[in-house]
């Protein structure tokens, strides 16, 4: 079961990251967007490293 959390954060922040880039038409893809917004969130201790740690 932790692998299927891992992989919803994983999927929920590339979500995120390409819903921002198309609602301000960012010239950065939101795949990079998203995996930026998940290092900040890991850093910030938003999210648990042990969380994705698994996938």
């Amino acid at each position: 079961m932790p692998m299927y959390r891992g992989l919803v954060i994983i999927f929920g922040f590339l979500f995120i990251g390409e819903t921002l880039s198309g609602l301000f038409n960012l010239p950065i893809p939101g795949n990079v967007i998203g995996m930026v917004l998940l290092t900040f969130a890991l850093l910030f201790n938003v999210i648990k490293v042990e969380d994705v740690l698994e996938f």
